[in-house]
């Protein structure tokens, strides 16, 4: 069992695996409103970056770090056994650009990410890498999983140097671990789904009393009804954390 330090950054008594949160990060696309990016923001930092679309917990570390430990512990035994052929008999692969490239070719089964890779917004960037590995992996109906930190994740993998990417090219002799790591992780990100419904929920209820407080001739009109729609439209149009705010 990994120790509470090698866990994910996130998981580590962490409000995000106590508190459920969508699939309304950047990686999952399709929320693109000023209040559904003033959730995604409230709910991410720089140990779980917007990519993550799942709740991260202290089952999910342990479980991948369980099931890394296995196929590394297969693969060295086939390297002792066959040097010859070890290569072709490769269990994981690691890195950006490596696990990218056999996505490409349609060889991994499995995505590990570390929830907290470094920000580089950039084009050709490390976000751009990020969110092409876990396109690629919609695409290809294979799992993609958050857990632990990239030192934590490079340790799993017998590296000296912290890891942001594991892919898995066969987990045949651990498909138990593999199939319990999948299942949490559909656990972790419907939890994550509700999370940010709840927290959307509550941002919407906000905005709707803050409509309320507005006084009727700032809406630009004598009729009531249509000076409270202009209003609430003004509200919806940003983000929440800029309802209300004082100009300077």
């Amino acid at each position: 069992m990994p120790s509470d330090a090698s866990l994910s950054p996130a998981s580590q008594n962490s409000p995000y695996s106590i508190t459920p949160v969508s699939q309304g990060s950047p990686a999952s696309s399709g929320i693109g409103s000023p209040m559904a990016s003033s959730t995604i923001t409230k709910i991410h930092s720089r140990r779980f970056r917007e990519y993550c679309n799942q709740v991260l917990n202290k089952e999910i570390d342990e479980s991948v770090t369980l099931l890394l430990q296995e196929l590394v512990r297969f693969q060295e035994r086939v390297y002792q056994k066959e040097p010859t052929k070890a290569k072709s008999k490769r269990r994981l692969v690691m890195g950006l650009r490596e696990v990218t490239k056999h996505m490409k070719l349609s060889k991994i089964r499995c995505v590990i990410i570390s929830p907290n890779c470094e920000k580089i917004q950039a084009k050709g960037g490390l976000d751009e890498a990020l969110y092409n590995v876990i396109a690629m992996a919609r695409e290809q109906e294979i799992p993609f999983v958050f857990a632990l930190g990239r030192k934590a994740l490079g340790r799993c993998v017998n590296k000296l140097v912290p890891v942001s990417v594991v892919g898995i090219f066969n987990y045949s002799g651990a498909e138990a671990l593999f199939n319990r790591l999948v299942s949490l992780t559909e656990e972790a990100r419907r939890a994550y789904k509700e999370m940010v419904c709840a927290l959307e929920q509550e941002q919407a209820e906000e905005a709707l009393k803050n409509v309320k407080k507005v006084p009727h001739h700032m809406g630009h009109s004598r009729n009531p009804s249509a000076a409270s729609a202009i209003s609430f439209c003004s509200v919806i149009s940003e983000p929440i954390s800029e309802v209300n705010e004082k100009e300077y």
